[in-house]
């Protein structure tokens, strides 16, 4: 191969690559759904809804609460996996677009992060969620604090409904 060869593929290889980069970015902040790949195993005659574009992803996200030192006494009667739901409080006096997480009873739990993509996403981006308890765990300093991370699913649009609002109410 001359020096113009491997210099040309050289470039057509960092073009790919950029590409590609580009693709997956873009696809994990939900703009373009990656297609699935299909089973080496798929009948012939499967190939076409295989190959079909694939419904976008839902996409599961850990977020740690905040605040959840003021609720103990809801977090005490939870447990990893029970569902919890999010609500906006815009009458929030500490913050309008505060997002609390309500247990199924309605007690809050805590808040989602400010500064959190998944705060923006539900918030500004509209999108519909489901969220569950992903893990108590003790805290380390001495308090007696139980902190609560949970799995927030981020839906598709048009799938599930945006987050409702409820009144902010001290604990």
């Amino acid at each position: 191969m001359t020096a113009e060869g491997a210099v040309l593929l050289m470039v057509v290889l960092g073009v790919v690559a950029v590409a590609f980069y580009i693709a997956l970015r873009a696809a994990e902040r939900g703009v373009v759904p990656l297609p699935e790949e299909p089973a080496a195993d798929v009948a012939v005659e499967e190939e076409a809804a295989v190959n079909a574009p694939s419904p976008a992803r839902r996409r599961r996200y850990p977020q740690a609460l905040v605040g959840e030192q003021h609720y103990q006494d809801a977090i005490a009667g939870c447990r990893a996996g029970d569902t919890v739901t999010i609500w906006h409080e815009p009458d929030n006096p500490y913050d309008p677009d505060a997002l609390a997480v309500a247990d199924q009873h309605g007690r809050t739990l805590g808040y989602l992060p400010r500064d959190s993509f998944v705060h923006e996403a539900v918030l500004d981006d509209e999108k519909g969620c489901r969220a569950s308890i992903l893990s108590l765990e003790d805290d380390r300093s001495g308090k007696g604090f139980v902190h609560v991370t949970v799995e927030v699913e981020l839906l598709p649009h048009g799938v599930g409904e945006p987050v409702s609002s409820r009144s902010y109410t001290p604990e």
